[in-house]
């Protein structure tokens, strides 16, 4: 799957976690940026990724990811690796 897939799958997943479909959605975007990113929903976010994408993300790749893009790299390694 090409990145640009990917970001967009995660802008969607993006905006039904946080609850707002107006949410615009860049790489860069962050916990700080989004009013309702907080742990609980972090966690959220995390477990829909991961059914989404039929994979589970490491402690370390939870830690790593700053921002969308991270995921979304995250995601493009562990899909490629199958």
């Amino acid at each position: 799957m090409q990145k640009a897939q990917v970001f967009n799958e995660i802008s969607i997943i993006c905006k039904n976690v946080f609850n707002d479909p107006q949410l615009k959605v860049e790489e860069k975007t962050s916990a700080k940026d989004v009013e309702n990113w907080d742990s609980m929903s972090n966690l959220f976010l995390i477990d829909s990724l991961e059914n989404h994408f039929k994979m589970k993300f490491s402690l370390e790749d939870i830690l790593h990811a700053q921002n969308i893009g991270d995921l979304c790299e995250i995601v493009v390694k562990k899909m490629s690796k199958g």
